[in-house]
């Protein structure tokens, strides 16, 4: 059996000026407070605190031109149908051992052309939207 090397990026909303930044987590357990380590331009890093609800793990599949899919994304299809990507576990549990959902768990993007068009925590009435449109198909 072949061992696939999953890309694992966290992203999160920085505290002192809203700019969503991507790389590493550094979460406490225990904690309240939030930080991903990042790769800046220049090649150096720096920590940067984020707020806890904005952070998302990159679920190691893309879509239209190859951007990646974050928890807490929210995705429209061609069609217009509009899904809310949540998140696989709780902030509080990333260090415990679980399994990330591969693209057969939930849809096949190879079949399908998805955009990502919001997150959960930036656009809400495309949450209100996207909750209605999955109400209505159940």
């Amino acid at each position: 059996m072949e061992t696939v090397m999953q890309e694992v990026i966290f992203r999160g909303k920085r505290i002192d000026n809203g700019e969503c930044v991507w790389g590493n987590l550094i979460h406490k357990p225990g904690s309240d407070k939030c930080h991903i380590w990042v790769h800046l331009k220049d090649n150096s890093l720096a920590i940067r605190e984020v707020h806890p609800n904005t952070v998302g793990q990159y679920l190691g599949i893309n879509v239209k031109d190859n951007h990646k899919i974050f928890e807490g994304d929210i995705i429209e299809h061609d069609d217009g149908t509009l899904m809310i990507i949540k998140p696989i576990i709780p902030i509080d549990r990333f260090y415990d051992s679980y399994e990330t959902p591969t693209e057969d768990d939930w849809m096949s993007t190879s079949d399908v052309d998805w955009r990502i068009v919001g997150t959960v925590w930036s656009d809400p009435g495309l949450v209100v939207k996207a909750l209605k449109q999955d109400k209505e198909r159940n």
